[in-house]
């Protein structure tokens, strides 16, 4: 996980949050309606800060039960021109109305019988304002930055066999040193039996078989000896030519091949 972009995003996500918390904040403005008496002027503009409508609430106290005010729409920003239709109306010595507003429109609040100060909030909701659109922006960039940041893990490298494993041109007998641990009979089969070599020369011509202990050779294409007659026992036959012993129903000594004329003791 590459941590450093993983931060990154998250303060970035706190950034964002503190945006949409500060639009919110100010999105409430509090303010007094002046009297006449003070020699200003006895009205109070309200300028949405809105992108497209949304709803503005006002609620007043501290006035005297006679207090009326009308909310008028303004043609220009100078409010020299109203709508003589009225958006909102109030009355009493407090309480609180709310209307549908435009973003676009600049609305004036007119107050009558106003004999003393009175104190005013403005509050703007149920619309979207540049500052809370500013702050879904950094949001939306802190998550993604942190998604990417938390799933952008360094890939494993895929090792292939041919990497690992020395190239060979042939096959050679092996054996497992002795290690002092005694391997199964599998593993010994495996490592102790030869393996085909495709660049050893092939044998050609007559296979002879060396005969194991105890043996005697009787050439690659001698039929093997018969089986003798039973009966008595005959002594072993002695070659009279080389000295060598032969069975007695043999007629040609097996050493030195020669016919066998007479029997040893």
């Amino acid at each position: 996980m590459r941590t450093g972009l993983f931060v990154v995003g998250v303060v970035v996500l706190i950034l964002g949050v503190i945006v949409v918390g500060a639009s919110f904040a100010l999105s409430s403005n509090s303010t007094t309606i002046p009297t006449p008496a003070t020699g200003q002027v006895n009205y109070l503009k309200i300028t949405p800060s809105f992108i497209g409508s949304g709803t503005i609430g006002i609620s007043w106290s501290g006035a005297t039960s006679q207090f009326r005010f009308s909310v008028f729409p303004c043609s220009n920003s100078a409010c020299s021109s109203r709508d003589p239709s009225p958006a909102a109306n109030g009355a009493g010595a407090s309480g609180s109305v709310s209307f549908s507003v435009s973003g676009s429109t600049i609305y004036v609040l007119v107050p009558t019988q106003n004999a003393n100060a009175v104190p005013v909030t403005v509050q703007q909701s149920g619309g979207l304002t540049p500052l809370l659109l500013i702050g879904i922006i950094i949001l939306v960039v802190g998550a993604l930055v942190a998604v990417v940041g938390f799933r952008a893990r360094a890939k494993p490298k895929t090792i292939y066999e041919d990497e690992v494993a020395p190239k060979r041109d042939s096959f050679v007998t092996t054996s497992t040193p002795f290690t002092g641990v005694q391997q199964g009979p599998a593993a010994s089969a495996t490592s102790a039996a030869p393996q085909y070599r495709p660049d050893a020369p092939e044998h050609t011509g007559p296979v002879f078989f060396q005969p194991t202990e105890g043996e005697e050779s009787y050439g690659s294409n001698q039929p093997a000896p018969p089986t003798p007659p039973t009966g008595g026992v005959r002594p072993p036959i002695k070659c009279p030519s080389c000295g060598a012993m032969n069975e007695p129903w043999i007629t040609n000594c097996r050493n030195c091949r020669r016919p066998l004329s007479s029997t040893g003791a």
